[in-house]
């Protein structure tokens, strides 16, 4: 799928037409059924302008990433956007959380102002959305981190037309510098 840079994401009519409730942490995958929770490290929760880092705990250890988490009041969550080391080996990933309803066959991708895009590998989806990711090499890390902006491109189902949703990057930088 290719992202057209002109064509203007309408929040509310892909809210109310896609909208959907929200619970699971985007990045906890969770394959063998442990226990899952919380983490109470000191950067858990901490705000970086329009992101948080976010780390949960398992047996394997503990997982930190940055997210961005969009919804709209009554409607439920748009979109999460998580990034870090979270991949195999604490390799670098994205997880996105869209919203139900998009084009399976479409797919979906991200597009830095920078004009790097880059396919997001739909997963599943689920009562919570549908599930994306992406493996980021050291090119695409540094492209996110020097970005002002990511635009996220889905096609709802029955259409043919790329839906935008923006994500600021105002402090993505100094959050994911965090992670260890």
């Amino acid at each position: 799928m290719k992202i057209n840079s002109n064509i203007m994401f309408r929040t509310v009519a892909f809210a109310l037409a896609f909208s959907f409730a929200a619970a699971t942490p985007a990045y906890a995958k969770n394959e063998k059924k442990e226990k899952v929770e919380r983490s109470a490290t000191s950067d858990h929760g901490k705000i970086f302008q329009d992101w948080v880092i976010e780390c949960e705990k398992s047996g394997k250890g503990e997982k930190c990433a940055v997210s961005q988490d969009q919804s709209l009041e009554n409607k439920g969550r748009i979109i999460k956007f998580s990034v870090g080391y979270i991949g195999p080996n604490n390799a670098p990933k994205i997880i996105a959380m869209l919203p139900l309803g998009i084009s399976i066959q479409a797919g979906a991708a991200y597009m830095t102002d920078r004009g790097v895009q880059m396919p997001l590998q739909l997963q599943q989806c689920v009562a919570s959305g549908c599930m994306a990711t992406a493996m980021l090499t050291p090119e695409t890390l540094n492209e996110l981190r020097d970005a002002s902006e990511v635009r996220v491109g889905v096609v709802p189902s029955g259409t043919s037309q790329t839906m935008l949703i923006n994500l600021s990057m105002k402090g993505f930088r100094a959050a994911f510098d965090t992670l260890k």
